[in-house]
């Protein structure tokens, strides 16, 4: 991947974060983790502050991508974010798929 390219578009990211969907949010993080790459540090802040105000408009899916690609990245979640995904997860619990059998 060429370096400038990378870090223009993270600063750009940056900059257009508060902007950001949950979708376009989740694929630009899932995005990096899957290239190998890691998250320039104020874009991973930018990102994460976004998270956590917009957390309710989250799909399950869109919440999975973002936790997947901070840990395969090796990068801490903050806190507050962590929370607002949590409640998110409880606002509107999925019914289980799961059919066991007797």
């Amino acid at each position: 991947m060429d370096r400038e390219l990378l870090e223009f578009m993270q600063k750009r990211a940056t900059a257009k974060a508060e902007a950001f969907r949950p979708k376009a949010l989740s694929d630009l993080l899932w995005a990096l983790a899957t290239i190998g790459e890691r998250a320039d540090p104020g874009l991973l802040e930018a990102l994460q502050r976004r998270v956590t105000t917009t957390a309710v408009s989250y799909t399950p899916h869109e919440v999975s991508n973002v936790l997947w690609a901070l840990a395969t990245m090796g990068e801490k979640a903050e806190w507050g974010m962590l929370e607002a995904m949590q409640r998110r997860a409880t606002l509107h619990p999925q019914p289980s798929t799961l059919n066991p059998k007797p």
